[in-house]
């Protein structure tokens, strides 16, 4: 999304808050006109320009410290939350997959990779970015393919449900 923003004429820089929600645009010197409707177009439905005095308060949250991140920040950012929902997928579905403590660490290391894949997606625009639990089915049966060296053929189905379960109560329509 950031990456998008700057690729729009006229703006030097994009930001974004740690939550994703706000997005600063920097424009260039000599900016033309259009790129706030630009801007909104490529944020997509719900996004709205701020007022003058909601723009302040979130400035004034920069300039007291609360860091946003650039582009490449951002993405570098999504890499650790992949680490991260390796380690804590791994270790919510290794019982109920039947995993030893080897073979958990191993599914964290699976996942991540996932996530990993996943991410690249998002940035090079194959994968639509804020639809990661719609996608987990599909996410988590690539990662049940990845164990299936190491996993007995009753163990990667096992896996691949509790895997597909994980997230099953955050996708839309469960």
């Amino acid at each position: 999304m950031l990456a998008r923003l700057d690729g729009i004429p006229g703006v030097s820089r994009s930001l974004a808050d740690y939550s994703g929600h706000y997005f600063l645009v920097e424009l260039a010197d000599g900016a033309a006109e259009g790129i706030g409707a630009r801007a909104l177009e490529i944020l997509g439905r719900g996004a709205r320009l701020l007022s003058p005095e909601e723009a302040e308060l979130q400035n004034g949250t920069r300039r007291r410290g609360e860091p946003w991140v650039t582009a490449e920040e951002a993405r570098a950012l999504s890499y650790v939350e992949g680490r991260m929902v390796g380690i804590r997928v791994a270790t919510a579905v290794a019982s109920e997959a039947g995993l030893t403590a080897q073979e958990r660490e191993r599914l964290a290391e699976a996942v991540r990779e996932e996530m990993f894949a996943h991410i690249d997606r998002i940035y090079a625009g194959l994968a639509a970015a804020g639809r990661f639990f719609e996608e987990w089915p599909q996410i988590a049966t690539r990662v049940a393919a990845r164990c299936e060296p190491w996993l007995a053929r009753q163990g990667v189905s096992r896996l691949t449900s509790a895997l597909v379960r994980h997230f099953a109560t955050r996708r839309p329509g469960h």
